[in-house]
């Protein structure tokens, strides 16, 4: 955490050191001050998808499945073809009895990589370690 803060101390207004703040206070456990951080940052950046997604993610932790969903559901409405936020997503509705909902998330995700116009949309992206993308899951029928 001090790495973090450190980085971000240099840069306060960079997205992504906020959510490395974010990440290193979560691998803590510090959870509530993982969401103090995403907050922070979504304060900032309120059309950022990947903060919605760290904090719903914490909510989830803490077993606040209204709160993670509703922020994942605004991730996925900023970010609909990321994987790891369709996940989380499809597990906070799997988590507040909504089954229908996290089937049509997963199915969603996997028509995007079923379609040959976005896969090939995928094909020429430099997509960060971070992220997993829907178009480049791999059906097999």
């Amino acid at each position: 955490m001090a790495r973090a803060d450190a980085e971000l101390a240099r840069d306060p207004d960079n997205v992504t050191r906020i959510i490395n703040a974010g990440i290193a206070r979560a691998a803590a456990r510090r959870f509530n001050s993982a969401i103090e951080m995403f907050t922070r940052g979504i304060e900032k950046y309120p059309d950022e998808a990947r903060l919605y997604r760290f904090r719903g993610h914490r909510y989830l932790s803490l077993r606040r499945f209204d709160d993670a969903v509703r922020d994942l559901e605004r991730a996925v409405s900023l970010d609909s073809t990321n994987y790891d936020i369709t996940y989380q997503l499809a597990l906070g509705y799997y988590l507040t009895h909504r089954y229908a909902d996290a089937a049509a998330a997963i199915d969603k995700c996997m028509g995007f990589a079923e379609n040959p116009k976005w896969q090939a949309g995928e094909e020429g992206a430099v997509n960060p370690n971070w992220y997993r993308s829907c178009m480049a899951l791999q059906t097999h029928g």
